[in-house]
């Protein structure tokens, strides 16, 4: 196997096993991406795998990112398998990811792009650790500018491992709410939730911490996409 698929392999591993916790469990293994790759699998194996790539949509995001992995994949791969993971990464700018970790009430930014609201101030993420400032009693407000359009995300820590997610989406230009824009909750690629806002707005009430998508549309198709990973 070449260097790059070995090192693409670790990196699927690396990040299911350690996101795992409290998550459906069937990624497949190291091993198992491995002999998938070289077409060593059996045929019901084979099968099995193709069929969790359907579902999943941490481990085609990771298999593409920065990468060419799609040259390297056995030539019976489903082309809806290639085609849907090509386009989970396709265009990063459209991408807001926060990884993050609540203990005692205190959420903690693991990490995260955009801004953070401070004091009515908006800082750049990567400026809290230079700023001493290492989590955020209660709730915490992160924007982003992804292309024409400005997201807000709210985040507010709940009794019993549960989160208030209020999401708000306005014209990055102009700041206007944006109109006709539907915000869909998905969690392992099922969808739970889905709101058609004429006020670019929506909230997801008593949210169990885990590993969310939270997908942005608007008329002319997809706006954005949050991705969430909220743990303990």
């Amino acid at each position: 196997m070449g260097r790059k698929n070995d090192d693409i392999i670790k990196l699927v591993y690396k990040e299911w096993k350690k996101a795992k916790c409290g998550q459906e469990e069937g990624h497949p293994d190291e091993e198992t991406l491995a002999c998938y790759i070289e077409g060593r699998l059996s045929i019901e194996k084979t099968k099995e795998i193709e069929e969790h790539f359907t579902r999943c949509t941490k481990c085609p995001e990771i298999l593409f990112f920065n990468s060419a992995i799609g040259e390297g994949l056995p030539e019976k791969t489903p082309q809806a398998f290639i085609d849907k993971a090509k386009g989970l990464v396709k265009d990063k700018a459209l991408v807001f990811e926060i990884a993050a970790q609540i203990k005692n009430g205190i959420l903690e930014l693991i990490s995260a792009s955009g801004d953070i609201l401070i004091d009515q101030e908006l800082v750049p993420v990567s400026l809290l650790r230079s700023r001493n400032i290492k989590g955020f009693k209660d709730e915490v407000t992160l924007f982003k500018d992804l292309k024409d359009i400005r997201v807000e995300l709210k985040i507010r820590v709940k009794p019993a491992r549960k989160a208030l997610l209020e999401v708000s989406v306005n014209d990055r230009y102009t700041g206007r709410p944006l109109k006709e824009i539907r915000v869909s909750l998905l969690k392992d690629g099922v969808e739970m939730e889905s709101y058609l806002s004429d006020t670019g707005k929506a909230s997801f009430e008593n949210i169990r911490f885990g590993r969310y998508e939270i997908d942005i549309t608007g008329p002319k198709g997809s706006s954005g996409i949050i991705i969430l990973d909220l743990n303990v």
